[in-house]
């Protein structure tokens, strides 16, 4: 009886570890998301080589103890007058989100709506309040049509910060 209860305790630990293992090297799973699922052909032979970078940082929006991955998609063929492409992944690497003319940084705000972190997103000359939505299962992705806010430095604070300086941050290919 002992035994099966330190096989069965043993058991849920192994279990427990694997489920809160992050995905090994990161950086190449979003690298095969992007040119295996996300992008067509056509993208591929119309991005130049030099053009194939990408960002990331993994944070968690939903509280579930899994990172989500924000990447920054900021070449030339993401990005346009109004700002860059950027995705939102779950810790599998399947999209939740795909922002377009949005500019960083990015504010997670510390309230949420649905179990999902509110995110803040410069668009279109200000900043806007981004929810997610529960029945679509994602964020809105054109941030410029959601509701303005005026975000002052009093309240940034309690806001996690990402992408604050990309160009200090490391860069990948794909």
């Amino acid at each position: 009886m002992k035994l099966n209860k330190i096989s069965t305790l043993f058991f849920l630990i192994v279990v427990y570890a694997c489920k809160s293992l992050p995905v090994e090297n990161p950086s190449q799973k979003l690298a095969e998301f992007l040119t295996q699922t996300y992008l067509s052909e056509g993208d591929l032979r119309a991005i130049e080589s030099e053009e194939r970078r990408f960002q990331y940082q993994a944070v968690d929006l939903n509280e579930d103890g899994n990172k989500e991955y924000v990447v920054f998609l900021s070449t030339r063929y993401f990005c346009g007058s109004g700002g860059c492409s950027f995705l939102i992944l779950d810790s599998n690497v399947k999209l939740i989100a795909d922002f377009s003319v949005t500019t960083p940084p990015i504010y997670v705000d510390s309230q949420s709506t649905g179990g999902w972190k509110n995110l803040i997103l410069w668009s279109d000359g200000s900043y806007h309040k981004v929810i997610y939505n529960t029945t679509l299962r994602s964020y809105p992705e054109n941030p410029s049509v959601e509701p303005e806010i005026d975000l002052d430095i009093q309240s940034k604070q309690g806001f996690q910060v990402i992408f604050k300086t990309p160009s200090t941050q490391k860069v990948y290919t794909f």
